[in-house]
């Protein structure tokens, strides 16, 4: 494995009227290197799986784009999956656009868009790094009509979310948007869900689901500070380009 040179991190946030989605670009530049991955989740599976998927398909710019409905818990709650995974720069990256919406003042909306971008999209990245895999999310706040941007509510209710209802917390003195740790990692969980993956905790109403350990990401987000996925999870998220030999 060839080593990073150079990594410059570039961020920007433009912020302004809301009749339009504001968009938060916040990108990884790196230098061009074949074969470009990064792991320490000690899943000698997984790594072996993302170094033959990156060594299989050599040339950059690949991209899949995957997208169907997603039944879940016997078929009670369906999920539209709507993302991009690409090879680029040596490197596999998963593309997704979102869009948050809170029924509240803009100014709440506008604290919650910059808490999301500032501190809980980067939770979000150094988890999928951890299997190799560069997570490039397109935050928009606001509303929109593009059907290809995945709407996104956000709720202080954190019993009440789901895969397009993510969780927020408020001082309950101020209003201001708390930056919690324990809600990054409950978003992440929901984010997870726009890739494929199933809930794997029990649930007596879906008999069938597969469980997975209790430090599983789709298992408990709630009270565990280190999460992990299995082989099966991530090749279900990467099936539609590494499979596809």
């Amino acid at each position: 494995m060839l080593k990073l040179k150079t990594i410059i991190l570039v961020f920007f946030a433009v912020s302004y009227c809301y009749s339009w989605p504001v968009y938060y670009p916040s990108t990884f530049l790196f230098q061009n290197n074949p074969y470009l991955y990064y792991v320490d989740n000690n899943n000698l599976q997984i790594n072996s799986y993302i170094r033959s998927c990156l060594q299989y398909f050599s040339y950059d710019r690949l991209t899949r784009h995957v997208s169907y409905n997603f039944l879940t818990c016997n078929g009670h709650y369906l999920t539209k999956i709507n993302y991009k995974i690409r090879i680029l720069n040596g490197r596999i990256e998963l593309l997704k656009s979102i869009l948050i919406q809170y029924d509240g003042p803009n100014r709440q909306l506008q604290m919650i868009c910059d808490s999301m971008i500032n501190y809980c999209y980067h939770y979000f990245r150094s988890f999928y790094l951890r299997y190799g895999l560069y997570l490039k999310l397109k935050i928009y706040c606001g509303t929109s009509d593009d059907e290809s941007i995945t709407k996104i509510n956000v709720t202080p209710y954190i019993d009440y979310v789901d895969a397009n209802n993510w969780a927020i917390k408020f001082d309950v003195n101020t209003g201001e948007v708390l930056n919690d740790p324990l809600i990054c990692r409950i978003n992440l969980h929901e984010l997870t869900h726009l890739f494929g993956l199933e809930d794997a905790y029990y649930d007596h109403h879906c008999p069938n689901r597969q469980l997975q350990s209790y430090y599983n990401l789709m298992t408990n987000p709630w009270t565990q500070e280190y999460l992990e996925l299995t082989f099966n999870q991530i090749e279900k998220i990467l099936y539609p380009l590494c499979n596809d030999r």
